[in-house]
Order: C-alpha cells, then sequence, then structure tokens
C-alpha cells in the first residue's frame, strides 16, 4: 500500500493552475456530471469513453462490406446512454474546435493508412446530421488539397417508395431457431402471422416522415428493406456505374447497428455489381459487434 504523501505527488501531476484555480485535468473524452463532453488529445486514461492521442485505424470485416475502417470506438466499459449521449453531441450539438479536431486527427490517420488519394469519388448518405458531410469536407480540404475528387451522396429513399423482401422474410422464419435447437416458428400458422406483423410494420413506414425512417423501424426488419437508399440524381448513378476501377471511397459517420451501411451497399450493388468499396466511418466497432 503507498503512503499518503506519494498519493499527495501522484494527484499533483493532474492538477492545473492556470487559470488560479485548481482543475483536475479531464483525460481522453470524460463525461462530466453535467453530461457535457470534454476532449483531451495528450493524455488517455483507463476511464475515458473514447481514447484520443495517436488515434489508431481499425480495419475490420463486416457483413458484404470487406474493406472496412473506422478511427475511434468505444471502451468496452461504457454504457449504452453514455454512447448514445455522446453520438448526440458529436451529431446534433454545435460545432467546437474539440469536434473539428476529433475529426481532422481521424482523417489524417486514414489518410496515412489507406492513401485517399487512389479514389476517384467519395460517396456518402445524406444525413439528418451534418456530421457526415463535415467528414467528407474534411477528406477534400485536409487531406486533397490540390487534388480534385468527385463527391456522389446517397439519399433515402421517401418512406412511401420502401419496400420489402417478405420471400426472403419468409424463407428467414422458417429457419429460425431458439436456444434449444427448435423451431422459433413451428407452424406455418406462426410463419403467416409474423409476415402479417411485417406488413404492418411496412404500413406505417409508408405514412412516416422523411427523417422518421431509421428511427421507427424495427432492428429484425431492416435486413429485408429494399429501395432504403438511392443515388440522388441520375447522373450519380451513372457516374458510379462508369467507375469499374472500383476505386470509391463510401463514407459515413458512426456505424452503430451497421444499417445504414448494409442498406447503402445494395444500393450500390444494383448500379455496378463489380465494385467493392473501401468504408470509412468516424465511430465504429469490429466485425464482432
Amino acid at each position: 500500500m503507498k503512503k499518503k504523501d506519494e498519493l499527495i505527488l501522484e494527484v499533483v501531476e493532474d492538477i492545473d493552475y492556470s487559470n488560479g484555480s485548481i482543475t483536475i485535468l479531464e483525460e481522453g473524452v470524460r463525461q462530466n456530471a453535467d453530461a457535457t463532453f470534454m476532449f483531451d488529445f495528450t493524455h488517455d486514461d483507463s476511464s475515458d469513453i473514447v481514447y484520443l492521442t495517436n488515434p489508431t485505424v481499425h480495419q475490420s470485416t463486416l457483413q458484404s462490406i470487406p474493406y472496412y475502417y473506422f478511427a475511434y470506438k468505444f471502451n468496452d466499459s461504457v454504457q449504452s446512454k453514455t454512447r448514445t449521449q455522446f453520438i448526440h453531441h458529436l451529431k446534433v450539438e454545435a460545432p467546437s474546435p474539440e469536434k473539428e479536431r476529433f475529426v481532422r486527427d481521424a482523417i489524417t490517420k486514414f489518410n496515412s493508412m489507406v492513401p485517399v488519394q487512389q479514389f476517384e469519388y467519395i460517396v456518402y448518405p445524406q444525413s439528418a446530421s451534418p456530421l457526415t458531410r463535415h467528414i467528407v469536407d474534411e477528406l477534400c480540404r485536409v487531406v486533397l488539397p490540390e487534388y480534385s475528387i468527385g463527391t456522389i451522396e446517397m439519399t433515402k429513399d421517401m418512406p412511401k417508395n420502401i419496400g420489402f423482401d417478405y420471400e426472403r422474410y419468409k424463407l428467414h422464419l422458417q429457419n429460425a431457431t431458439n436456444p434449444d435447437g427448435t423451431k422459433k416458428y413451428g407452424n406455418e400458422n406462426m410463419i403467416q402471422s409474423a409476415l402479417a406483423s411485417a406488413k404492418e410494420q411496412m404500413d406505417k413506414i409508408h405514412a412516416l416522415d422523411y427523417f422518421s425512417i431509421a428511427r421507427n423501424i424495427k432492428g429484425k426488419y431492416k435486413p429485408f428493406l429494399e429501395r432504403y437508399y438511392r443515388f440522388k440524381t441520375e447522373k450519380d448513378a451513372k457516374i458510379y456505374k462508369a467507375i469499374e476501377s472500383g476505386k470509391v471511397l463510401v463514407v459515413d459517420d458512426i456505424l452503430t447497428s451497421g444499417t445504414t451501411l448494409f442498406q447503402l451497399f445494395k444500393a450500390i450493388k444494383t448500379v455496378n455489381p463489380a465494385i467493392t468499396p473501401t468504408v470509412f466511418t468516424l465511430l465504429g466497432k469490429g466485425s464482432e459487434g
């Protein structure tokens, strides 16, 4: 056990007197008592939400996305509520120098690992938040100040146009099992009931406003959606189809459930099945997520 004076010496190293008051320095990204967040780019601590010093770009393989990279990830001990609050902070709250550096450092690190100059176009999903657009702007400004690169925007389709693959969903129901190996939907009546529930869900989706789509679609239905994303213009679709080299970088802000990327990939593959784009997100998770 350490002596009391030894503990005091350790604490003094983490004290800032610059403003005439004693303030414990925050390290990495931490949540304050008032639910705000503080960024420190010089120290990391085991209790941080996200490590910031010397960010490492992670490569992972997600479903149907073999070339996926992300700059930051939540520490395993971070609670779901805190994750949601931090994502809201990044996407919704006002810009700040700290958030701008958070993006810039990630892009610089990614570019050192996967040079952005190799790509001909950046494809990105339209979003209710400005964060994705900010990442794209920073890629062009910081990494490519003297290099011309095109951008193609993909947008969520109008709710009334979103479809559902009922045949594939029915096959999924027929093959679904419980933990003990028994059929989850043991007879045709159960399967038809589940299909009817999906139909009711789609009727509700078709009545939603534009920005409510993602929030109101239950997770179990998301893999079976059709026409969820589309190219914003016919010109963009033709440009994408013309890129046979596959030198396309797909950019999104934050990977949570993966729905946006999976649906975006489905839309891309309908235009050019031969292309396997590279994907970059600011915050992400590994294949085990």
